[in-house]
C-alpha cells in the first residue's frame, strides 16, 4: 500500500505517471555530433518527462545509433511537413552551426 502511495505522489509531483507516453512532452530535436549527450541525456532521465519524437541531424553516427528509437531525419527535412503527421510540444535546436536563414524558418513554423 505504501508503495502505491509514493507512486502517486511522485505523479502528481513530476506530471509523469511512469512511462505512460500519454504524459509524455513530445520533441523534435535538431543535433549534431557535438551535441549527442542530449539525446542521451534525455533518453535515460525518462522522469523528466520527454519523448523524443523526432530527430533532424546530418549525423551518420547519430542516424544509425537511433534509427530504430526515433524517426530520423536530414537537417534539411520539411519541418511543417512533418508536423502535419504529429503533435510536437516543443522544437528543440542543439547544434554548433546552422545554415543561414535555419532559425528564422523556425521561428516562423
Amino acid at each position: 500500500m505504501v508503495n502505491s502511495e509514493n507512486k502517486i505522489r511522485q505523479a502528481k509531483f513530476t506530471g509523469v505517471s511512469g512511462s505512460s507516453s500519454r504524459n509524455m512532452h513530445k520533441i523534435m530535436i535538431i543535433v549534431d555530433d557535438q551535441n549527442l549527450g542530449v539525446i542521451e541525456k534525455i533518453n535515460y532521465h525518462r522522469e523528466w518527462g520527454f519523448q523524443i519524437i523526432y530527430i533532424l541531424t546530418d549525423s551518420a553516427a547519430i542516424k544509425a545509433q537511433f534509427q530504430y528509437r526515433s524517426r530520423v531525419y536530414s537537417i534539411k527535412a520539411n519541418i511543417r511537413s512533418l508536423l502535419r503527421h504529429d503533435i510536437v510540444d516543443e522544437i528543440v535546436c542543439c547544434v554548433s552551426s546552422l545554415p543561414d536563414g535555419y532559425l528564422k524558418e523556425l521561428s516562423d513554423i
